[in-house]
């Protein structure tokens, strides 16, 4: 076996190893924020109509409880009490 084969072998081997370990903790990630992302969207859902605060579902509410998960979903509820609606 030529050199050159065996050393584009090992450094394929590696690039693949490097890339399957990226995209697993891509995913992990991804799935960690989508997860936050729907919880933020279900507290915001279940305090508005449980407590029925009346906090209006348009985009800077949405985007801001997407986006911050359940923090973004507190400072809604705070900024509701204090009377500031987005």
């Amino acid at each position: 076996m030529d050199w050159t084969i065996l050393v584009a072998l090992v450094v394929a081997i590696i690039v693949i190893f490097i890339a399957y370990k990226l995209l697993k903790l891509t995913l992990k990630i991804a799935v960690w924020l989508i997860v936050n992302a729907i919880g933020g969207l279900l507290i915001l859902l279940i305090v508005n109509f449980v407590l029925n605060m009346g906090i209006p579902f348009d985009l800077p509410t949405v985007l801001i409880c997407a986006a911050g998960g359940v923090i973004g979903a507190i400072c809604v509820i705070v900024l509701a009490l204090a009377g500031i609606y987005l």
